[in-house]
C-alpha cells in the first residue's frame, strides 16, 4: 500500500512466491522481495499448487498446475518437481470428489 498525506494512493499485490518487506535502509519504503527460492538449490519445487523453478537463489519460472493436477516433489528426480495428474490412478471407472469438483474416471484400472 502506498500512502500520501495519510491516504492510500496505490496497492500492488506481491506474487505468491514473494513477500512484502519493509526496506531496512529507506524510511517508509516497502517492496516485494524473493521468498521461495532464497534458500534452495537450483531445481524445481512445489509451492501452493505451482512448480517454481529456482536458479541462483531466484525464481526464474512459475507453472500453475491444472485443476486435476497436483505438484509432486521430486516427480522427475531430485529437486525436479512436476505437475502430475493422479486423480484417477488406481480408481475404477466412476466419478469422485477432488479439488472442490467432480472428477470423472474411465479406463484407469
Amino acid at each position: 500500500v502506498e500512502c500520501s498525506g495519510q491516504v492510500s494512493v496505490g496497492f500492488s499485490k506481491c506474487p505468491f512466491y514473494q513477500e512484502c518487506e519493509r526496506d531496512r535502509l529507506q524510511l517508509n519504503m516497502a517492496s516485494c522481495v524473493e521468498d521461495v527460492c532464497e534458500r534452495k538449490a537450483d531445481g524445481m519445487y512445489c509451492e501452493d499448487d505451482h512448480v517454481v523453478e529456482c536458479r541462483g537463489l531466484r525464481t526464474v519460472n512459475v507453472t500453475k498446475c491444472g485443476l486435476s493436477e497436483e505438484c509432486k516433489k521430486n516427480a522427475l528426480g531430485r529437486n525436479a518437481a512436476a505437475c502430475v495428474e493422479d486423480d484417477c490412478r488406481y480408481k475404477p471407472d466412476g466419478s469422485y470428489c477432488k479439488h472442490d469438483g467432480v472428477v470423472e474416471c474411465s479406463g484407469q484400472v
